[in-house]
């Protein structure tokens, strides 16, 4: 026998955990050394739905990414600190 469970608690409880889920799949961390790459690449990724943070080095990058998971990294092999490569295999 299933009880009712009042609709305010089990509603709110819905929407929290799928606006988690929805944020936790569409999270991209994009990282150019050309700001203005990086910024158009953000604002249409943003257009879409995702939210995306961006780094323009790879120390920064590198930071962000321990920070949280991201579901995508767009990586610019060419950084000025760090190549992607080395940044991509220190992130794992």
């Amino acid at each position: 026998r299933s009880f009712p469970v009042p609709p305010m608690v089990s509603d709110t409880l819905l929407e929290r955990e799928a606006a988690d889920t929805a944020a936790r799949r569409r999270s991209i961390l994009i990282v150019d050394d050309d700001e203005a790459t990086a910024d158009v690449l953000s604002m249409r990724l943003g257009q879409q739905g995702f939210a995306t943070t961006t780094a323009h080095t790879g120390e920064t990058a590198l930071a962000l990414a321990r920070s949280a998971p991201r579901n995508l990294i767009l990586l610019d092999l060419r950084l000025p600190d760090v190549d992607g490569l080395t940044l991509w295999l220190s992130a794992e």
